[in-house]
C-alpha cells in the first residue's frame, strides 16, 4: 500500500480553504522576503541584541558573574527561535520590514524547527556567508538555512507603514 504525499507550496491570497474541508492556518502573502529586506531586518535585530547583551554584561559584572561568549550565543538563540516560533512568526526586525517565517506550507514554526533554523545559520556563515547570499538567487528567496530547516520567509499581505516598506517611486 503506497501513499502519495501532495506537493505543497506557500499559500497565496487564495489559500484559505472554506467549506467542509480543513482550514489552513496560513496568512496571505505578497511574495518572498528578498535579500535586502532580510539584511535590514538582521541589522535591526543586531541593534536590539547588542543593547540586550550590553545590559546583561552590565548586570553581570557588579555581581561577580562572568558572562561568557556562550551567554551571547544563548541570548541570540532564545531571541530568534523564541520570536520566530511565537504567534508573531518573526523577530522584531522582520516585523519592522513586514516579513514572517513559516514552514514550507505557510504554517507557524515549532520552537524545535526555529532552533534548527537558527543554528543552521552558523553553517551558512561558515561557508563564507554563501548560505545567506543564496537568498538573492533562489526562486523562493531561500537561504541554505531555510532549505535545511524547510522554511520560507514571506512578505505579509499587509506591510507596515513607513519608509522601510516603501516600494519606491
Amino acid at each position: 500500500m503506497s501513499s502519495q504525499v501532495p506537493q505543497v507550496s506557500a499559500p497565496g491570497p487564495e489559500a484559505r480553504q472554506t467549506g467542509g474541508g480543513p482550514t489552513i492556518d496560513a496568512e496571505p502573502f505578497i511574495g518572498y522576503g528578498g535579500f535586502w529586506l532580510r539584511v535590514v531586518a538582521a541589522f535591526i535585530d543586531e541593534v536590539i541584541l547588542t543593547i540586550a547583551t550590553a545590559i546583561v554584561h552590565g548586570w553581570a559584572e557588579p555581581t561577580g558573574f562572568v558572562a561568557t561568549p556562550f551567554a551571547g550565543v544563548a541570548l541570540h538563540w532564545l531571541y530568534e527561535a523564541g520570536m520566530t516560533a511565537s504567534r508573531y512568526r518573526a523577530t522584531p526586525g522582520k516585523m519592522a520590514v513586514g516579513l514572517k517565517v513559516t514552514d514550507h506550507a505557510g504554517h507557524p514554526l515549532s520552537f524545535a524547527r526555529a532552533t534548527g533554523r537558527h543554528f543552521t545559520k552558523y553553517l551558512s556563515l561558515v561557508i563564507l556567508a554563501f548560505g545567506f547570499v543564496m537568498v538573492a538567487f533562489t526562486d523562493k528567496k531561500r537561504g541554505l538555512h531555510d532549505m535545511i530547516a524547510g522554511t520560507l520567509v514571506l512578505k505579509n499581505a499587509t506591510t507596515p507603514p513607513g519608509p522601510v516598506a516603501a516600494t519606491g517611486p
